[in-house]
Parts: C-alpha cells; structure tokens; sequence
C-alpha cells in the first residue's frame, strides 16, 4: 500500500477527525501568558494572566456541532448536512483544534495524522477482526 493510495481513504480521514473531535489527545492546551493587555469579545485578559484553551469544551460546543455525543464522520465532508453548525452558519474554524494551529501547532500533528491513516489499512489488511461476543455484531456506534 502507497502513500497515494493511503491518501485516497477519505472516509479514514474523516473517522479521524471525528475521533480527535470526541477524544482530543489533551483535553486542554498548554498555558499560555498574554504579553500585553489585550480584549478578545467580551473577555478582557490581562498582562501575565494565564490562558488556556478547553478542548473537550470546544469540541461540544453546541453552538458549533449538531448533537456532539454522537460520532459523525461526516461532519468534516464539506457536502454533508453535517459540516455546518446547528443554525446552518459556517463553523469557526476554532471549533475543532485538537492540535492547535499556528506557531502554536503541536510538533506531533503530522506524525500522528500519517501513522494513523497508514496503520489503521494495514490492519484490516494483515488481520482478521471478529466480535468477541456474537451480540455486538447487532450493536453498531452510534451514527
């Protein structure tokens, strides 16, 4: 199996994205310190106070996912009711950032993204996967 051939796994890709959104690797982000007096909204943050960013809280935010309990791939394919938000609106593109983003942006991102999206074929194609209990093959995740 290629990379290219890795690559064109989209529905892979979306699972992923799903799972960060649901499990982020943290559940919170590295504490931050404001080097000058600064207003974001409403929230007036001061010189040296402390700012960390909630992950699992970002990621339910019921303002920006429909229902974020259930496990919907399909909210990261841009042609799925899905996508957007409860209202329709487009989604902040802070919504989802289990990696964070910028300069900020975790150094394992990239080798976590490519390791999962490569292992995860090769296991269905070197194993065999069966239910250890015959009724959890009439159980399916909630979608």
């Amino acid at each position: 199996m290629t990379m290219d051939a890795v690559d064109e796994l989209e529905y892979v890709k979306l699972a992923y994205h799903e799972t960060m959104r649901m499990d982020a690797p943290v559940s919170t982000s590295m504490t931050s310190c404001m080097s000058k007096d600064v207003k974001i909204g409403n929230i007036e943050m001061r010189k040296n106070e402390a700012l960390w960013l909630g992950m699992q809280y970002t990621h339910n935010d019921l303002e920006q996912w429909k229902q974020p309990a259930l496990f919907k791939p399909d909210r990261f394919d841009s042609t799925s009711e899905w996508y957007k938000k409860p209202d329709g609106g487009k989604r902040s593109p802070f919504a989802f950032t289990p990696f964070l983003g910028g300069s900020r942006v975790c150094l394992g991102k990239t080798f976590a993204e490519v390791t999962l999206r490569f292992t995860l074929p090769l296991w269905y194609h070197f194993f065999d996967f069966e239910h250890a209990e015959p009724a959890q093959a009439e159980k399916r995740p909630r979608a």
